[in-house]
């Protein structure tokens, strides 16, 4: 399907992952550090407080005035200590911009980062993509909750009550190889297959989905899930 979108501001959320699109060529003064390209590699800081998340950053740019359309790199998040990778690719592919500011906050618990994890994120793109935009400049800022209060629980609990979140229920879009393929394209496929989804560079040699998809729907956590039926 091709999701052509023109607007000065878009928002959505998936897999845990809170994004925002919008046209410019400036990172947010919050987002601490910061890397040329398409990637950066960091240790997650030590602090007091817990942390519950981080925030990325990506400016694009077109290599040619003619070109303002955008496909969407995949972000890839690795977490080299745990051995943990989580391959996100848009629900929104073409963005008609001729700079591109992507910021997209990820809410990770203790299980999937934490101080002294060493970490990268990479943006990649696909290998059909024509249209010539580059990330120029990518980074991150660390969220945390100081543990004293709820607040921060009460405002996102309704997101953290998915099942199909980080550090949720992911089964179904894990590779044989180890990595998260976080895609709504997910949904349309219940087979094994994964380079019929064109992921499969993304991944290890030989990867496919380890299981089946068995559910139609996204579910909350206390709902049962649905079945594919005969």
């Amino acid at each position: 399907m091709d999701r052509r979108v023109e607007s000065e501001i878009q928002m959505y959320y998936e897999f845990g992952v809170f994004s925002t699109i919008y046209g410019g060529e400036e990172m947010p003064y919050w987002i601490t550090d910061r890397s040329n390209g398409s990637s950066i590699a960091f240790t997650v800081p030590s602090s007091p407080k817990n942390l519950t998340g981080l925030n990325f950053c990506s400016v694009r740019t077109s290599q040619s005035l003619n070109v303002v359309l955008h496909k969407l790199p995949v972000i890839i998040i690795c977490n080299i200590t745990k051995n943990l990778t989580w391959i996100y690719h848009h629900y929104s592919d073409n963005i008609y911009k001729g700079c591109l500011t992507f910021l997209s906050h990820w809410m990770f618990g203790m299980n999937e980062m934490e101080c002294g994890d060493q970490v990268t994120i990479t943006t990649r793109e696909f290998p059909y993509d024509i249209y010539g935009a580059v990330t120029k400049e990518c980074g991150v800022s660390f969220v945390y909750n100081d543990g004293d209060t709820d607040e921060e629980e009460d405002a996102l609990g309704y997101y953290k009550s998915w099942n199909q979140i980080i550090g949720g229920d992911l089964a179904a879009f894990q590779s044989t190889t180890g990595e998260y393929i976080l895609s709504k394209q997910r949904i349309l496929f219940s087979s094994l297959d994964i380079d019929e989804l064109y992921y499969d560079c993304f991944c290890g040699d030989g990867a496919r989905f380890k299981d089946e998809l068995k559910f139609r729907a996204f579910s909350r956590r206390t709902s049962c899930i649905l079945e594919d039926g005969p």
